[in-house]
């Protein structure tokens, strides 16, 4: 695998590195950062991240992790954290990291962490995949057209609402925040969150039966058939 470490202590980087090298994979870069993390992640596909939460800077781990959410095929994530208050973990749960590692951890803490990303890629390899997501009653969206159909007809879609809609189906029945979104839509146009919610509006009444949560006002969801 291809792996990044945003973390902000070198001696922990310098372990990590050494480690995960010594397991067969390539660190691609480090960065004690989250804004400069992100500027390298936009240029360099990797396949993991180790991402500490509290981070040098205006940003945390965890705003970077939102803002990864909105990518085509994001890295996996494993959170690095001192802190295990109920706060901290629900808002790290809420990006989908894959592991957690609380510090201080050892050598075999991440062995264990690693195995279990990679098995969740090969379980999602071999997987096999319907090109229909089903979304309701004679409602769906077809992955291969990035397409969506209600009643046999595909819907005719703004630019905006197509693009929001594909990165709403790539993370179907996951919440998605409102600041990986805009940044996904916009890049970096500056926009308020009235933008965002005018687009989804737009988009729930040209397809009312789609079923399209905002939770706690943090995000949006899209519910596939099976979570409905």
């Amino acid at each position: 695998m291809t792996i990044a470490i945003v973390e902000d202590e070198f001696i922990t980087v310098q372990f990590l590195r050494r480690l995960v090298e010594r397991m067969g994979h390539h660190v691609a870069f480090s960065s004690n950062n989250a804004l400069e993390a992100l500027e390298m992640l936009r240029k360099e596909r990797v396949d993991l991240l180790f991402l500490d939460i509290n981070l040098m800077g205006a940003q945390d781990g965890i705003w970077l992790a939102r803002n990864l959410l909105a990518q085509t095929t994001p890295p996996k994530i494993i959170y690095i954290t001192a802190y295990t208050d109920d706060m901290t973990l629900n808002e790290a749960c809420s990006t989908q990291p894959a592991n957690l590692l609380s510090k201080p951890f050892d050598e075999r803490d991440v062995r264990i962490a690693l195995g279990l990303v990679e098995s969740m890629t090969k379980t999602l390899s071999i997987a096999p995949k319907s090109t229909q997501l089903p979304l309701g009653e004679k409602l769906w969206y077809d992955t291969q057209k990035s397409a969506l159909f209600w009643e046999g007809v595909e819907v005719a879609l703004s630019q905006k609402e197509f693009e929001v809609m594909s990165l709403l189906a790539q993370k179907h029945d996951l919440l998605i925040s409102n600041e990986a979104l805009m940044a996904a839509l916009w890049r970096d146009k500056e926009v308020s969150l009235s933008t965002l919610r005018d687009l989804i509006y737009r988009l729930r009444k040209k397809v009312p039966t789609l079923q399209l949560d905002n939770i706690s006002s943090m995000g949006y969801r899209l519910r596939t058939l099976t979570q409905l």
